[in-house]
C-alpha cells in the first residue's frame, strides 16, 4: 500500500490512522476459495482509488524513473558519458481512462489494444478460471471504462481472436519495434 500510495503524506500517502484503516478493510475482505480473487481486486482497487485515483499511474511512474535510474547507475553514466539504450518496459492491463491517457502522454509511450469478441474473451476466462465473470464483475468500472478509451490515442488494435498466446507476444513485439522505428 505505501508503494501505490506514497511514504509520506506530503507526497500523496493517506494520514497513519487511515492506513490502517484501509489496510483492516482490505484484511477484512474476503478471498474466494479456488478462483481468481477479481471482486476481492475490483474493490480493493476502488478503495485505492478513492485516496488517489491516480495512485496506479503514480507506482508505474515511480517503477519507470526507478528502473531507467537502476539501468543508468549500473554502466556507471554520468550525465557527460550518457548513453542511452533502449529501454522497453510493457504495462499490462491497463484497463482506466486516466491510465491510458497516461501511457499515451509518455515520451514513446504507445498504447496497444487487445481486443477478443465476447465468445473468445468468455471461453478464456472458462478455460483459465473454470467460470466466466459473474454480471457485478463485469459491469464493474474496470471492466467498461476500458471501452472509453478514444481511438486517437491508441497506437494498434490487435485482435487475438485468432491468435495464440505465442503469436500475440509477436504482434506486440512487432508493435513496439515499429513505433520504435518511427521514434528514432
Amino acid at each position: 500500500l505505501v508503494e501505490l500510495l506514497g511514504s509520506s503524506p506530503l507526497w500523496g500517502a493517506p494520514k497513519y490512522k487511515d492506513l490502517v484503516a484501509l489496510t483492516k478493510k482490505i484484511v477484512d475482505e474476503p478471498l474466494p476459495e479456488g478462483e481468481k480473487p477479481r471482486s476481492f481486486m475490483q474493490q480493493v482497487g476502488d478503495w485505492l482509488r478513492e485516496i488517489n485515483d491516480d495512485c496506479f499511474i503514480n507506482y508505474c511512474n515511480s517503477f519507470i524513473n526507478n528502473t531507467w535510474y537502476q539501468q543508468r547507475t549500473k554502466n556507471d553514466l554520468t550525465d557527460d558519458t550518457l548513453e542511452y539504450k533502449p529501454l522497453v518496459i510493457i504495462v499490462s492491463d491497463i484497463r482506466r481512462l486516466n491510465e491510458a491517457k497516461w501511457i499515451a502522454g509518455l515520451p514513446n509511450g504507445h498504447l496497444i489494444k487487445f481486443t477478443a469478441s465476447d465468445l473468445v474473451r468468455k471461453e478464456r476466462l472458462y478455460d483459465r478460471d473454470g467460470h466466466v465473470m459473474k454480471s457485478s464483475q463485469a459491469n464493474h468500472i474496470s471492466e467498461r471504462d476500458v471501452n472509453n478509451i478514444p481511438e486517437e490515442i491508441i497506437y494498434r488494435t490487435i485482435n487475438t481472436d485468432e491468435l495464440n498466446v505465442a503469436e500475440q507476444a509477436q504482434e506486440t513485439r512487432d508493435a513496439i519495434m515499429e513505433a520504435g522505428e518511427l521514434n528514432a
